[in-house]
């Protein structure tokens, strides 16, 4: 069990420049192909759940977003409402 758990965590070592460069490239592809409007597939729905989460927008930042000005509405912050509960935000892209 020992040995198994070192040569995991030699392979992810040595092989954590192309885990992260598929990750990027994984994560620019949900950013490219996410809706305009409506509400966002499976994917982009785990995507919107990850920014809201940890307060981040993108993949480098609100830069990684096309058309330029406009980002998914996950990467704004929802007002509080009264209860302490975050109001929901709208599905698709919102401007900046």
């Amino acid at each position: 069990l020992l040995l198994a758990q070192v040569t995991l965590g030699v392979i992810g070592y040595t092989q954590r420049d192309s885990v992260a460069a598929a990750a990027a490239a994984s994560a620019q592809e949900l950013i490219r192909g996410y809706p305009t409007l409506g509400a966002p597939g499976d994917p982009h729905e785990s995507w919107d759940a990850l920014q809201q989460q940890l307060g981040c927008c993108g993949w480098t930042g609100p830069q990684d977003w096309e058309p330029p000005g406009t980002v998914a509405c996950s990467c704004l912050r929802a007002p509080n409402s009264t209860q302490g509960r975050p109001t929901a935000l709208p599905h698709g892209r919102c401007p900046t």
